[in-house]
């Protein structure tokens, strides 16, 4: 009783180990691999694996200084003085600079304790010691802090041009939280700002898009009498079209116009850029008529004369683009296909002066499809007197593409004139273009 009743309970024990079993002697081959592999690993990378990694990780810390700073292969601690109490000035300020150059800018802030001790002002730049101290963690109330100190005891070494120094690495990096903190500290420090100073600081707030900071700056600058530089107008008037102020934008711009008047004796010197840009603004204002009378004596470019005539085009204003093209023609502007293309729009109901435009155009050049086009468009609007004018700019395209083509076969079915439509049709089968074959 007592045996039967352990061969039952054990039954299924064995036949698990029974079936273990199969499964393992299958799997030999495998299994075999298996361990042989992870032998052969152990014993060719087990040991080379990890001193690699701990000998790349202390490298790579022995090259970062305590603020995570990658300093240059090469640099270690005899660069600079290890006893800085007893160093000298001369000493103190070589350890200074290495130490700034290298990375190590915690060196560089104790030779900077060390240095003011000395009755003599050290010899270093100011805005290296404002880097270095950014770099190790002070804000701006502590940086503007040390400045006043070290002007107090130094008088005569913190200039306004020292001052701009600093301002001037600030606002390349757009750090403008202290540069603006430092200034409004400049009275302080016993200092006013001068041109240069508001110049670096415009320029840093137009590129932080603070647009509303820069027109607190030039009305304080207008208050103080401070006079603008030709690089703060033009920032100046830059804000003032992206806040879509045109009148600001102009006042400006004759501020400007003096400015370069000064400058220089010819016209050339005036960025064209910004012209252009005015000259946008005040096509999509509408206000083109009101900046036209102070573009007289400014260079226009290319840009700035298609803009114009576009719009011109546009409006279908005759009498505005004939000042434009009277503003060009007296700078000897050379007119393109694309300028005269939009003088014919602006112009499609004086049949007179589109043929004029077009002999002209013709005189330098084949006219390209685009001015064909689009005397083909004034002559369908001219009616029954443009007719004439069709067949002159037929007779001028000599190489027609299938576009222009179409072009001229729609304008004479569309008024009738079947034959020269057809005659179209034939000749640019004959001259085997694309599309015609």
């Amino acid at each position: 009783m007592n045996s039967t009743t352990m061969l039952s309970t054990a039954a299924p024990e064995i036949e698990f180990l029974a079936l273990l079993w199969t499964s393992v002697v299958a799997a030999r081959t495998e299994l075999f691999l298996f361990c042989a592999a992870v032998a052969a690993y152990a014993v060719l990378f087990g040991n080379a694996a990890p001193k690699k990694v701990r000998s790349a990780k202390a490298k790579h810390s022995h090259n970062r200084d305590e603020y995570g700073t990658d300093r240059p292969r090469g640099y270690s601690s005899r660069h600079h003085v290890h006893n800085v109490d007893k160093a000298g000035l001369p000493e103190l300020e070589e350890t200074f600079t290495t130490a700034f150059e290298c990375g190590d800018y915690r060196q560089a802030m104790r030779s900077w304790a060390a240095m003011k001790k000395f009755s003599q002002s050290p010899s270093v730049a100011l805005w290296q010691v404002v880097e270095c101290l950014q770099r190790t963690g002070k804000d701006a109330r502590f940086i503007v802090g040390e400045l006043q100190a070290f002007s107090r005891k130094y008088p005569g070494e913190c200039a306004i041009a020292t001052i701009n120094e600093i301002i001037d690495t600030l606002c390349r990096r757009l750090d403008s939280e202290l540069a603006m903190h430092l200034l409004r500290a400049l009275p302080a420090l016993r200092l006013s700002p001068d041109t240069r100073t508001y110049e670096m600081i415009l320029s840093m707030l137009f590129t932080t898009r603070a647009f509303a900071e820069v027109s607190s700056l030039v009305a304080e600058m207008e208050a103080a009498k401070i006079p603008l530089s030709v690089r703060s107008l033009v920032v100046i008037i830059k804000t003032s079209i992206r806040e879509s102020n045109f009148h600001a934008a102009v006042a400006h711009f004759r501020t400007l116009k003096r400015a370069w008047a000064k400058a220089t004796s010819t016209p050339s010197a005036a960025p064209r850029q910004i012209v252009s840009q005015l000259v946008d603004f005040a096509c999509k204002d509408h206000q083109l008529a009101n900046l036209l009378p102070l573009l007289d004596d400014v260079p226009l470019s290319d840009e700035a004369v298609g803009i114009m005539l576009a719009a011109c085009a546009r409006q279908k204003n005759a009498e505005l683009a004939c000042k434009v093209e009277s503003l060009a023609r007296c700078q000897r502007f050379e007119f393109s296909d694309i300028h005269y293309s939009a003088l014919v729009k602006a112009n499609a109901g004086n049949a007179t002066k589109v043929a004029s435009l077009l002999e002209e155009a013709a005189a330098r050049a084949e006219p390209s499809g685009e001015l064909a086009t689009a005397v083909l468009g004034a002559c369908a609007a001219l009616g029954a007197s443009g007719a004439a004018l069709a067949v002159r700019v037929d007779e001028l395209c000599r190489t027609k593409q299938p576009q222009l083509v179409s072009a001229f076969i729609r304008y004479y079915t569309d008024h009738s004139q079947f034959d020269r439509a057809c005659d179209v049709f034939q000749r640019a089968r004959d001259a085997e273009q694309p599309g015609y074959r």
